[in-house]
């Protein structure tokens, strides 16, 4: 959804005032539909119950492109703008596996580093493993670069460059996990999903649910499909204390996912998960960039303070905020 500052501002105010019974309706939903017992429990536990607001930037690997260094920048304007404390959190699922098909999971061993070049800003790739083609199908987390980082773990170290203590990453990978395990132990079998994935060294294999099957746990290192999980997750994103910025529209399969989710728990709490709309690309003079370029490291030094803030007041909606600052984050390279 489009918000300005203000609009923002004040549905995380309403939601907040409204978050005991919010609360007891996703409980209840989750146990009445899923048999799911203690999902509040296990939401605190993963996402923390700190009452700074959380801008949330979902990506399968957190690295430090120019979309998750907006979001941080954002998260510091929002601060300010909205007079209430908003931090920035990626999200992340390492469980997930790499295909070269998708942009971003591509970009996170294909680096297009940004940088100064003899004639301006320049745009250089570097792969940080050596054959692409055997990557097809293995769990991101278990990736393992050519100078032996994990790929999590190559990522994070980029991110502790640019951001340093600030930075909040929280994997979902065992969250979507438990829910499907308690769910097949104790909850209704008939509403699993109809496939999982299984961990098989560092692959997965994909596996047919049988509605019948006894009431069990999975076998060790399951994942969910997200058609499945999606209605759990977007759960997050109801009582003010955290939104999720999103550039979902462009695959019409997630899309019908996140549609389908959002409808049932609007049905059963008169509420819907508080989403931000946010560019996909952002262009300069030089560049039409689809956000995934990471600046140099030495364009990263002092970098927020070089940053100019969104121009607008209360009115200005986030959309453009995010904008301006993927822009200002591009220009980096300009000197």
């Amino acid at each position: 959804m489009m918000y300005t500052v203000d609009e923002l501002r004040r549905e995380i105010e309403r939601r907040r005032k409204d978050s005991q019974r919010l609360g007891r309706a996703v409980v209840d939903f989750c146990y009445r539909e899923y048999g799911l017992r203690h999902f509040a429990s296990r939401v605190a536990v993963t996402m923390g119950e700190s009452e700074t607001f959380q801008v949330c930037l979902a990506r399968q690997i957190p690295t430090a492109n120019i979309e998750h260094l907006a979001a941080h920048a954002l998260a510091r304007w929002l601060t300010d703008a909205m007079g209430m404390p908003a931090r920035a959190v990626a999200l992340g699922l390492r469980r997930d596996i790499f295909t070269l098909a998708n942009p971003y999971k591509r970009s996170l061993v294909c680096i297009p580093w940004l940088g100064r070049g003899r004639r301006g800003p320049a745009v250089r790739i570097d792969s940080i493993f050596p054959w692409l083609e055997r990557l097809e199908g293995i769990i991101l987390g278990r990736i393992v670069t050519r100078e032996g980082q994990t790929l999590p773990a190559y990522h994070r170290t980029m991110r502790d460059r640019a951001f340093g203590d600030a930075d909040v990453s929280v994997d979902l990978s065992a969250f979507h996990r438990d829910n499907l395990q308690h769910c097949a132990q104790l909850g209704k079998r008939e509403l699993l999903p109809r496939r999982v994935f299984l961990r098989k060294d560092e692959r997965e294999e994909e596996q047919p649910v049988d509605p019948k099957r006894p009431a069990a746990p999975f076998p060790g290192g399951v994942r969910p499909p997200a058609e499945w999980y999606y209605l759990f997750y977007l759960m997050l994103f109801l009582d003010g204390r955290r939104a999720l910025l999103s550039t979902v529209g462009d695959d019409e399969e997630v899309t019908g996912w996140f549609r389908d989710s959002i409808a049932r728990i609007e049905a059963a709490t008169g509420e819907r998960p508080l989403i931000i709309s946010t560019p996909a690309e952002a262009s300069t003079e030089w560049i039409r960039s689809s956000l995934l370029e990471c600046p140099d490291p030495e364009l990263l030094d002092g970098w927020e303070k070089r940053l100019r803030p969104p121009v607008g007041g209360p009115s200005l909606p986030i959309y453009q905020a995010m904008l301006e600052l993927e822009r200002g984050v591009l220009n980096l390279a300009k000197g």
